[in-house]
């Protein structure tokens, strides 16, 4: 019995531990306060400030600050999804981690567009996305793989089965104040 107990007990901390939160990013990436709900549950939040909201699987409900009742559906691995009740657009931005020189990259030269921001133009490997809730699957990679508030890494070298790099291209979500500040220098000219 003691032999029974103890597989029973094994087998439930292991399933616990795979439990990991689902925590999606309620953002306000404005400069003025605002208020909205998530569920009925109310939140404020400062300019340039998010909270971290745990979430199930299931239809939810967002109440933007202008009252506008948004419904959406949350599924298993899209932690680190944008609850947006601003309606911001976001920026995605897309890196590649290569031993290919920029000039010889093909693939990556293909993602550089021209990219307005606030009647600034850009030159790069950049997109925007919007909606009051910007869905990502951490699984995939889609449509980011690096979250608000998470950096890129500063290297990642990945292998083939003959022992080949592999040309990689990752991408991250940024605010539009955070994506200013960071690529200044794609400014195009």
């Amino acid at each position: 019995m003691k032999k029974y107990l103890v597989l029973l007990a094994l087998s439930i901390g292991l399933v616990s531990c795979g439990d990991e939160k689902q925590l999606v990013i309620l953002d306000n990436p404005t400069e003025q306060t605002i208020t909205c709900s998530v569920d009925g549950k109310d939140y404020e939040l400062q300019a340039n400030t998010f909270q971290e909201i745990e979430m199930t699987e299931g239809s939810h409900t967002l109440k933007t600050k202008d009252g506008q009742e948004v419904k959406f559906d949350y599924t298993k691995n899209q932690t680190g999804s944008v609850l947006n009740p601003t309606n911001t657009e976001y920026i995605i931005v897309a890196e590649n981690y290569s031993d290919i020189p920029f000039e010889n990259n093909h693939i990556y030269q293909r993602l550089f567009v021209d990219f307005e921001l606030d009647g600034v133009l850009y030159y790069g490997p950049f997109e925007k996305i919007g909606g009051y809730y910007i869905a990502a699957d951490v699984k995939k990679g889609t449509p980011f793989h690096y979250k608000l508030n998470e950096p890129f890494d500063e290297n990642i070298t990945l292998y083939n089965k003959d022992n080949s790099k592999i040309n990689i291209t990752r991408k991250k979500i940024y605010r539009p104040k955070e994506f200013k500040a960071e690529y200044q220098d794609f400014i195009a000219e």
